[in-house]
This record gives structure tokens, C-alpha cells and sequence, in this order.
């Protein structure tokens, strides 16, 4: 349980009196119906299925699957989100019934959740500060937006979690806290995913490409595009509110990515499930309002606007 003491120093308190004041509302806040995950994954599932339907038909036009499969790419960065949510144990009420739920979360997007939950709390550990396994330097060019956002290769990561699971000395960032042994049964399970999937392509080549593998290609672009302004150009600071942003977006998008967007509130206090991060939100009023973002394509605009008339991003 975090000093609440800090919070306030940290200015999360407003003029009228300190809102997160008592260890009581915190505790309250940890709490979540057992219900909420389950709607919540089977709303994501059920869509990414929806939209893989339509994307298969055969008589579906072209500029829809062009626009639903980006929406596809979402709805799978959702399930990374919730993966997240396993990775700091606040998914479920078991922290081995996290580890599964992130590890089937995960093996769909060929990513081991071993590596992920120990590279992000990495992250987490070191915020902006040296150490963090995310960039810390701006972009600055255009091209390297580019690389930074749009470059995805889905089997790097399986490649990575073969180095990891083969090297003795792991050091590879953020790899400290991985489980040689839950490494290698996750690859297990990932690669007879992979394995399944190629099986079903070569049986129904245009469904599977329609309905898993164009959009497992556009998840990395959608990911990067939606956890890029979390801490871009912040400042290398200890202070959340200084080093992180909050992106508010709309409803919909809100409840596809988990509510991740309430960033600085989430590295506040990592332990809240992120169905109660918007209520987390409204209690910080304060510096919520100083950095918080409308809408994720407000970054970028202005971030290629920066880039394009020459100056650094910030």
C-alpha cells in the first residue's frame, strides 16, 4: 500500500481538500466485480470475431475489410491490454489464474507473457528514468516515426523468447524476473498456436489471411500508435504526473483497450484493476487536467505536425 502522504506532495490533491485521502478508498478501489473481466473478454472476443466474419466473407467489399481491419488490430492490442492487466495481478483474484489468463491473452498475438509481464514492470520500476527498457529520447524525424510506429514483425518476439530461453545469462532488458521453465512451456504453446494456424491456412489460405493474419499485422502499428503518447517527450522525472499522460478517447475505445489510456493514474497505483481507473481519474481532477489528452490521433497530428515543420517533438 503506497503512502498516501506522497500523493498529495505529488499534487494530487485539490484546492478544495485532498480527494484520495485514506487508505479505506484505495483498498475499495482494488476491489472489482468478478463479473467485470469476464463481460469485458467476451465483449473483445465477440467483436474481434464479428469483424473476423465480416473480413471473410467473400461478399464483402474491399474498403470494408481496409477499415475493419485496423479495427481487428485494435481489438487485438485489447488483448494485450488485458494481458497487462495479469501482469500486475489485477486481471483476476488468483495470481496463478493471472498468469494463465495472460499467457492465453497472449499466445494468439505470438507474444510470451513471461517476457512481456517482466519487461513492462521493468518499465514500470525504472519510469523515464535510466533503466526503462522504452525509449527515452524523442523522435525526431519522420522517418524514424515511421520505424518506430509502423515497422511489426509478429515473430520477432517468438524469436526473442527462443534467445532468452537458450541464453544462460539473460540480459537481455527487462528479462530479470522470466521463469526459464514457464518460457519454454509458453514457446511450447505458442508455437503449436503457430503451428495450428499456418495448418489452417494452407485448408482456407484467404479466410485465415482475411481473419487472423492481416490483422495480427496491424496490431504492432496499433499498439505503438496507442502507448506512444503514454510517455513521449515527457520529461525524465520521478513524478508520474510529470513523466506520464493520460489519453481519455472515447467510450468505445476506452473499453476495447481496457481503459488504458488512464496512463499516469495506472502508474500511480498499478494495483487498481482498470475498470476502476476512471473512477481513480475523477479523484485526481487536479493534474488530471493539466496533460490529459482528448483523443490518441490528437498526439499524432500534432507530433507529425512538430516533425514535419522541423522542430523536436515534445
Amino acid at each position: 500500500m503506497p503512502d498516501l502522504s506522497g500523493v498529495c506532495r505529488m499534487g494530487a490533491c485539490s484546492t478544495k481538500g485532498c480527494r484520495v485521502s485514506t487508505p479505506e478508498l484505495i483498498q475499495r478501489l482494488r476491489q472489482r466485480s468478478s463479473w467485470r473481466p469476464i463481460l469485458q473478454s467476451t465483449f473483445n472476443i465477440a467483436l474481434f470475431l464479428l469483424l473476423a466474419i465480416l473480413t471473410a466473407r467473400s461478399e464483402t467489399p474491399w474498403l470494408v475489410r481496409i477499415v475493419a481491419w485496423p479495427l481487428m488490430g485494435l481489438v487485438l492490442a485489447g488483448f494485450l491490454n488485458a494481458a497487462h492487466d495479469c501482469a500486475h495481478s489485477s486481471f483476476l483474484d488468483s495470481k496463478r489464474l493471472n498468469y494463465w489468463a495472460g499467457v492465453v491473452w497472449c499466445v494468439p498475438l505470438l507474444i510470451s507473457f513471461g517476457l512481456f509481464k517482466s519487461f513492462h514492470l521493468t518499465h514500470h520500476k525504472f519510469n523515464r528514468r535510466r533503466g526503462d527498457p522504452e525509449p527515452l529520447a524523442p523522435i525526431g524525424s519522420i522517418s524514424e516515426y515511421c520505424g518506430r510506429v509502423l515497422s511489426y514483425n509478429p515473430f520477432r518476439n517468438i524469436l526473442v523468447a527462443l534467445r532468452v530461453a537458450r541464453s544462460s545469462s539473460r540480459k537481455l532488458a527487462g528479462c530479470n524476473r522470466v521463469s526459464r521453465n514457464e518460457l519454454k512451456i509458453e514457446l511450447l504453446i505458442i508455437l503449436s498456436w503457430l503451428a495450428l494456424a499456418v495448418s489452417l491456412t494452407v485448408f482456407f489460405p484467404t479466410t485465415i489471411l482475411f481473419a487472423y493474419w492481416i490483422p495480427l499485422l496491424t496490431f504492432g502499428p496499433v499498439v505503438q500508435a496507442t502507448a506512444l503518447p503514454e510517455h513521449h517527450g515527457r520529461p525524465l522525472s520521478s513524478d508520474v504526473f510529470e513523466n506520464t499522460r493520460t489519453i481519455l478517447s472515447g467510450p468505445i475505445v476506452r473499453a476495447v483497450l481496457w481503459n488504458s489510456g488512464f496512463h499516469a493514474e495506472h502508474h500511480l497505483f498499478p494495483f487498481i484493476p482498470s475498470c476502476n481507473l476512471p473512477i481513480l481519474h475523477k479523484l485526481l481532477d487536479v493534474r488530471r487536467d493539466r496533460d490529459a489528452l482528448t483523443t490518441y490521433s490528437k498526439f499524432h497530428l500534432s507530433l507529425l505536425s512538430q516533425l514535419l515543420s522541423g522542430s523536436q517533438a515534445a
